[in-house]
């Protein structure tokens, strides 16, 4: 039986064109904002923000298309940055001067014309930047292959799903927070949760991360693990930025080497429009998201423990 009832067309797509050259086919402070309500979507009447977005769109979409189309760049991390930086091109880019990055849907008399992605961008440090913009078009990514108001999987929900409710412009959905905790399926919340905390256990034991790294990567895990309905292909991908920029590849680091082969997954489920998480018997410990982090990787004291 068929619960959801979507207003929108789940391939939307805008008539902008795009020049930069394509090759493959296709946060906290930081964290993506997909449980606000609708009246905290700040208004778009302003004529500046749009010609920041432009500017903004500019260096930091083309940024993301010299990943995608260097041929050194690892596949999966190429895949995904042509991904996103199509989808890009037919997004709203913001770049915020603080506060907390979202992407959303905006309508015109309740149908669906553009999502709108605010980000970080006046972050000087193009790693985190780029990371967030990645957090970012990844929500929008997420909405335009699976079109299940920003939820990560297409397991069938166990209870009907409202019909979406506009405010009174009809340009903001005022019931997606209720829509989404509607489509959440527990097995598959904890699925993903065992996952990202099998990528927190190795963060903990990477040597190639510094103190400071390994906390920002093992927090940005527990928020997905809070949020695993709408957070996990966008940690997953944010995280796949960070090493890559940091120099971090998986034939030295076991996490580079089970983040690669997640986010591979997860992109392949994405372009094919589908993805039904199994059920685990495992349960998450959350211990590896409370446990302390040291000068040096939780590893290296096994060894000298050892020895």
């Amino acid at each position: 039986m068929e619960y959801e009832d979507l207003s929108e067309n789940r391939r939307a797509r805008s008539n902008s064109s795009s020049t930069q050259p394509l090759q493959a086919s296709r946060d906290r402070s930081s964290s993506s904002n997909r449980r606000q309500n609708v009246s905290n979507y700040p208004a778009s009447s302003s004529t500046a923000p749009v010609q920041q977005t432009q500017s903004a769109q500019n260096a930091d979409l083309a940024r993301m298309g010299d990943h995608a189309n260097n041929t050194t760049t690892p596949q999966p991390m190429r895949n995904i940055m042509q991904e996103l930086y199509e989808v890009g091109t037919r997004t709203a880019l913001y770049p915020n001067s603080g506060g907390a990055a979202y992407t959303s849907r905006r309508y015109r008399d309740g149908n669906f014309p553009q999502q709108e992605s605010h980000y970080q961008g006046h972050l000087p440090d193009e790693a985190k930047r780029l990371g967030n913009l990645t957090h970012e078009l990844t929500h929008a990514s997420v909405q335009e292959h699976f079109s299940k108001d920003y939820v990560n999987y297409t397991n069938s929900p166990r209870v009907l799903v409202d019909a979406p409710a506009f405010n009174q412009s009809r340009e903001r959905m005022e019931n997606e927070l209720v829509r989404q905790n509607q489509q959440r399926v527990p097995s598959a919340d904890n699925a993903i949760r065992v996952k990202l905390e099998k990528l927190q256990e190795l963060t903990l034991k990477d040597k190639h991360l510094t103190k400071e790294q390994r906390t920002e990567v093992r927090d940005k895990l527990t928020y997905g693990l809070q949020n695993p309905h709408i957070e996990f292909d966008t940690v997953i991908n944010q995280i796949l930025s960070w090493l890559h920029s940091w120099g971090v590849r998986s034939g030295a680091s076991k996490l580079m080497k089970e983040l690669e082969s997640v986010a591979a997954k997860n992109y392949t489920e994405r372009m094919a429009g589908n993805r039904i998480v199994p059920p685990t018997n495992k349960q998450p410990t959350l211990k590896p998201s409370t446990k302390t982090i040291g000068e040096k990787p939780s590893s290296w004291k096994d060894v000298f423990r050892r020895s």
